[in-house]
């Protein structure tokens, strides 16, 4: 029987990388994610960002801006229960009926969230690491106030 040359099976193994479907089991890593190790006696520090942006949040009647619990045609104590103190002062004091209204409101608000995950990584050998990361979060939001 004849023998089969190490050509027949390169042809093979590249008709079988040329046709074979790709395998969607394991996908791959996302970008802060990192499956390595360190070697050994290497002492390895990272440090990956990721932001985000929203100016909008989900209530139970769907979705609404940050801030539409001040934007109103006549923001007064029954959107804004604070000033309900102020007005029941100033009757009190005036002795009649007075309703406080501050007029039309409107607040813009854009939040933005920045995370940087802060890791320390030693090889004890080449397959084993220990790992310490420390994440620091930054949030900040901008608002923007208007009254008519």
């Amino acid at each position: 029987m004849r023998e089969r040359s190490p050509r027949y099976f390169a042809a093979v193994a590249l008709a079988w990388c040329a046709f074979a479907s790709p395998s969607y089991s394991q996908s791959g890593l996302g970008h802060v994610d990192d499956a390595s190790t360190a070697p050994r006696g290497l002492l390895r520090l990272r440090a990956i960002t990721s932001w985000s942006r929203y100016d909008q949040r989900f209530t139970s009647g769907g979705v609404e801006p940050l801030g539409a619990f001040l934007t109103a045609d006549s923001l007064g104590p029954a959107r804004f229960s604070p000033l309900t103190s102020i007005q029941s002062l100033v009757a009190a004091a005036s002795g009649s009926p007075f309703v406080l209204n501050i007029g039309r409101a409107q607040l813009n608000a854009t939040a933005r969230e920045q995370v940087i995950p802060i890791g320390l990584e030693y090889g004890v050998t080449d397959r084993l690491s220990v790992n310490v990361f420390a994440p620091i979060v930054r949030k900040r939001v901008a608002t923007l106030f208007r009254v008519d």
